[in-house]
């Protein structure tokens, strides 16, 4: 028993199993989609290079055990999964069926997301130890943010990869304040053909360490090198086959997804904060890429941390974006938090309120992401899948809206103003002010607030469990 009243900074090693086996039972009993379509076309690598004998024909080979659909991602995804999923490839090419129908395996395949999320947590303990020089801070980090409630929408509940280009984004961003500059643009490189949300990091750090311009593009050049490579490969390969790929495109230099993204989302009415006359991601992102350029004085590592979370915030506040994204901002409102005890009942209360308010607001638009068709997609109950999408926490917003005669769009607005107020109020509490004392908390009082959030953050893991009792009570 010796081992359990260990402690890792000031919390022992009890604290982090027990709070950590909730979020791990229901873990394993959610799934949705996206997760086991991406580890499909992981696995359609080794299919590209055994079977088909060259990988230059990814893109235009289907998955053989899914009626339809081609990966949209960029390559380097995908080569992640792939290394991951090699085992399924084995097991597929043996059994001579897909991985999907069997549970073991499928929560070996979403495994990666954990993995991930463990190496994030890594990094944040490095980023605030070296912030702070204090373990038990860099250690209550990495608490806050795995125990939050937008981390187990993100990982437990939706099983978002999202945290597999945020884990590259995170090594960068220690690089940046070791003043290591290669491992920062080859991180952000990764993190960048990952997912190109990193680039909104990226660029003002960018900005902030040249100031000459030929730098700047160089540097810029050099981090989106890994996405631009892999697609001139598969662009030259398609010349010289003339192969078509599978999509509605005649070219694979920009993704799919890329394409629908600045198409449908960016002036999408709705984003959080949004107009029809002012895209107002491009508004204040060019504020705060004007003022990173001309700012001359060195910051401290804290405002270098607040400036990627000003940077990551202004495109989830002005953007319409999935649920899972939401994980982006989360590392940098952590490492804020911990860096000092300065406002922590307030930013932990308006953390909360932010991920609930956020998870409210997507029942909306995404009601499948919250809804018993994420049980019944890993546990296999019963035949169905869409049928499913609202037999959830959407359908009693409904019942809700019913009794109170309010209409549900009203409702959906009331959780996003929640949301949006809850978002701007923590943005001004972890502001670092260099000249403010910090607060001095005791260890208890600290200890308390942090075990406190976990739990009410942990109540929104039972969200999806609405559906299931709707299917049980024979309501949908």
């Amino acid at each position: 028993m010796g081992i359990l009243k260990q402690k890792k900074g000031n919390i022992p090693i009890w604290g982090w199993i027990i709070f950590g086996m909730i979020p791990l039972f229901f873990f394993c009993i959610y799934t949705y989609t996206d997760i086991r379509v991406t580890t499909e076309d992981g696995i359609a690598v080794w299919y590209a290079i055994f079977d088909e004998k060259s990988l230059g024909k990814y893109y235009m080979m289907l998955y053989p055990y899914r009626d339809g659909g081609y990966p949209s991602y960029d390559f380097f995804i995908y080569l992640i999964f792939a290394i991951w999923d090699f085992p399924l490839y084995i097991y597929e090419k043996i059994a001579k069926t897909g991985f999907s129908q069997n549970y073991v395996l499928l929560l070996y395949a979403k495994s990666i997301c954990l993995l991930f999320l463990v190496l994030c947590a890594n990094q944040i303990y490095k980023i605030v130890h070296k912030i702070t020089n204090d373990k038990e801070k860099a250690w209550w980090g990495c608490f806050t943010f795995v125990f939050s409630v937008t981390v187990f929408q993100a990982v437990v509940i939706i099983c978002g990869y999202d945290v597999i280009s945020l884990f590259f984004t995170l090594c960068g961003i220690h690089a940046y304040l070791e003043e290591k500059d290669k491992k920062f643009i080859l991180c952000f490189s990764c993190a960048i053909a990952c997912k190109m949300f990193a680039l909104w990091v990226f660029i003002p750090l960018l900005l902030l360490k040249y100031k000459r311009i030929w730098k700047v593009a160089a540097g810029f050049l050099a981090g989106v090198a890994l996405m631009v490579l892999p697609k001139l490969y598969f662009m030259f390969y398609q010349k010289i086959s003339g192969l078509k790929i599978l999509s509605d495109k005649d070219s694979t230099l920009v993704s799919a997804n890329a394409v629908k993204y600045i198409s449908d989302y960016l002036w999408s009415s709705e984003a959080p904060i949004a107009t029809i006359y002012i895209p107002w991601l491009f508004f204040f992102t060019f504020i705060l890429w004007v003022w990173c350029w001309f700012n001359k004085k060195k910051l401290s590592d804290k405002m270098v941390i607040y400036i990627c979370l000003i940077g990551m915030s202004i495109f989830m506040l002005t953007c319409y974006t999935h649920p899972q994204w939401m994980i982006l901002i989360m590392p940098y409102i952590a490492i804020l938090e911990c860096s000092g005890w300065t406002n922590l009942p307030e930013s932990l209360f308006c953390e909360v309120c932010m991920g609930a308010g956020h998870i409210l607001w997507m029942v909306r638009n995404a009601p499948q992401c919250y809804s018993y068709n994420i049980i019944n997609n890993m546990l296999h109950l019963e035949e169905g899948n869409r049928e499913f999408w609202y037999t959830g926490i959407w359908l009693y917003i409904s019942k809700l809206s019913n009794m109170v005669h309010i209409s549900m769009d009203n409702i959906f607005l009331m959780f996003r103003s929640i949301f949006v107020a809850s978002f701007i109020l923590l943005l001004i509490y972890v502001y670092p002010r260099e000249k403010q004392q910090e607060s001095v908390a005791e260890s208890k009082e600290v200890k308390r607030l942090f075990y406190l959030k976990a739990m009410v953050s942990m109540l929104v893991l039972g969200i999806p469990l609405l559906g299931a009792i709707l299917r049980m009570m024979g309501l949908q």
